[in-house]
């Protein structure tokens, strides 16, 4: 169970040099390319899917792929600050994914001495707190 008292986690952020923008970029480009050719798949089923009736065919311009922001691309779109990019390798997977799964295994471990306690009866649910309907 999380207490009050329990330290979390908490960052910093230092400025980013020209050298972490390159590598974060590098980074950006090679997950771009290992993964554009399903997204585009995923899109040319979901358009293919969503422009045939049953009745008749839409009219109009049929879409065409483009690979951008809006069908999965990766891009770092701000002028400076804290994005994505940083928030997401700075903090979510060094700092907060371990306290989460710390946390977790702490009310697991929790869960369990009550299953212990509780397995003597059957008739009382081990899942989840006690529920009292009327």
């Amino acid at each position: 169970m999380l207490q009050l008292r329990q330290k979390k986690p908490y960052h910093i952020y230092k400025t980013e040099t020209a050298q972490d923008k390159k590598l974060a970029q590098a980074e950006i480009d090679r997950w771009n390319e290992e993964n554009k050719a399903d997204c585009q798949t995923k899109w040319e089923l979901a358009t293919v899917m969503q422009r045939t009736h049953l009745t008749r065919n839409l009219g109009g311009q049929k879409p065409e792929w483009k690979w951008d922001k809006k069908h999965g691309k990766l891009v770092r779109d701000g002028k400076g600050g804290i994005d994505w990019y940083r928030y997401q390798n700075e903090v979510l997977r060094p700092k907060l994914l371990p306290f989460a799964i710390d946390c977790k295994k702490k009310t697991t471990k929790h869960h369990s001495d009550r299953r212990r306690c509780c397995s003597t009866f059957p008739s009382l649910p081990t899942n989840r707190l006690f529920s009292f309907r009327h």
